[in-house]
């Protein structure tokens, strides 16, 4: 399974109207870092994966909609997903499902659907489709430096059909190739779009993180008492099961 399918995405459009020693540079290193990235499965035994990530959402016309970022943090492992951000708390093992929101005071209990939503929250870092790039072509492929480390950024043009249909106006990958890391990827949309820019950060992503996953979530819940541990006085509990 592809967990990081935007850099397959990439590496289509790399094979369109790019030439010289700074594109074949730019296609083996993005190579480098899909066959690193790109092939994982999900956690096997006791192995965790932790992904960090933040996103910043811009409108148009910030006086009506504020600019919004979103810290996102997921833990996973073969039984269990917990996903963080912001408002939005998510904690889910084989058999229960429980989603917190903090500014209502809401937590609400389902039955677990955990190997569906565990591939949905693994989309949520895949910012491309394969098939995008098909319509795409890269303007430029060059080093910089962000705080003293080389980086490279390559610019994606899309061409007329993207900017119709989807309405994309430039996207932008900045990546470490000595360390084979995707750093940020921003879209710029057009006009049409209600959106102006997109930008998602790439914090951490660590597969052998150290974390115990081994106990049913229930108990990040509930307290011996059956009672709502402390943190979540006042909430309401909806149980939806």
């Amino acid at each position: 399974m592809r967990l990081f399918s935007y850099i397959s995405f990439i590496l289509l459009a790399l094979n369109t109207n790019l030439y010289g020693q700074n594109a074949n540079d730019c296609k083996k290193e993005l190579s480098a870092i899909n066959s690193v990235m790109g092939n994982m499965d999900f956690p096997r035994d006791d192995q965790v994966y932790y992904l960090k990530y933040s996103t910043k959402s811009m409108m148009w016309d910030e006086t009506i909609t504020p600019a919004k970022d979103i810290e996102i943090e997921i833990l996973m492992s073969k039984d269990q997903l917990h996903y963080l951000a912001g408002d939005i708390v998510m904690f889910q093992d084989m058999r229960d499902a429980f989603m917190i929101i903090k500014s209502r005071k809401m937590i609400m209990w389902s039955t677990s659907a955990i190997y569906e939503d565990r591939q949905a929250k693994m989309e949520d870092l895949v910012v491309f489709r394969d098939t995008l790039l098909e319509l795409c072509t890269i303007k430029s492929c060059d080093k910089v430096s962000l705080d003293g480390v080389e980086l490279k950024k390559i610019i994606l043009q899309p061409n007329e059909r993207a900017r119709k249909y989807l309405k994309l106006e430039k996207m932008e990958v900045l990546y470490n190739p000595e360390k084979k890391w995707i750093n940020k990827v921003v879209i710029d949309y057009t006009r049409k779009h209600e959106m102006k820019k997109t930008t998602v950060t790439y914090d951490e992503m660590n597969y052998d993180f150290k974390a115990k996953m081994n106990k049913p979530v229930m108990d990040l819940i509930f307290a011996r008492n059956n009672q709502l541990r402390s943190v979540y006085n006042g909430y309401q509990l909806i149980d939806n099961r």
